[in-house]
């Protein structure tokens, strides 16, 4: 939501949310509504689902349509190649290319490491992966810095922006479910 309120993650490190929304002419109390209505179909379900459950939930939820995700906001890049764009947007094809390219490796990385590494490691001991949880929790960071950058490129684009939207929701989505719930749950309760 943060992004699409044009929000940038690095620009917004050490501000208060209150700050931000009145940089940006927003009222906090309609986005505080906001954020609170599109966490609770996220979270709500699974408060008191064990670790085992979280991590198949993020396994079906996020990780198998991630793929197909990416190819459609790839496709619909490519499928606007040939509309005449004027300056500036000339020179974000390849930039948008290379983004998309990025976040594709970035995610291939880290759910790999999370479905060999980190969430066997979660079903039999999980109050002990503190340094792994750190470790992907950097790289959700990460990953969040890249989309807004995408975002930022594709503001005016508005077929790819769509495309875009749909990746960045369900991205988004991932990351909280894992930062929220199940990364506290494993280190405070280990696994069930």
């Amino acid at each position: 939501m943060l992004l699409h309120a044009g929000v940038d993650p690095d620009a917004a490190a050490g501000h208060t949310l209150g700050a931000l929304c009145l940089d940006r002419g927003l009222v906090l109390e309609d986005l505080l509504r906001e954020l609170a209505a599109a966490e609770a179909p996220l979270t709500s379900p699974w408060h008191g689902a064990s670790v085992g459950a979280l991590v198949d939930h993020v396994l079906v939820a996020y990780h198998a349509p991630w793929p197909a995700l990416l190819e459609a906001a790839r496709a619909a890049h490519a499928s606007h190649r040939d509309v005449p764009t004027g300056g500036a947007d000339a020179g974000r094809w390849g930039e948008v290319d290379q983004l998309l390219a990025d976040l594709g490796a970035d995610m291939a990385s880290h759910m790999a490491k999370e479905e060999r590494v980190l969430f066997p490691w979660l079903r039999v001991r999980a109050a002990t992966a503190a340094a792994p949880i750190r470790a992907m929790l950097l790289e959700h960071g990460d990953t969040l810095r890249l989309l807004a950058r995408l975002h930022g490129r594709l503001a005016r684009r508005v077929a790819e922006a769509d495309a875009l939207d749909v990746l960045t929701r369900a991205l988004c989505a991932h990351v909280h479910v894992e930062n929220t719930l199940l990364f506290p749950r494993a280190l405070d309760s280990g696994a069930r």
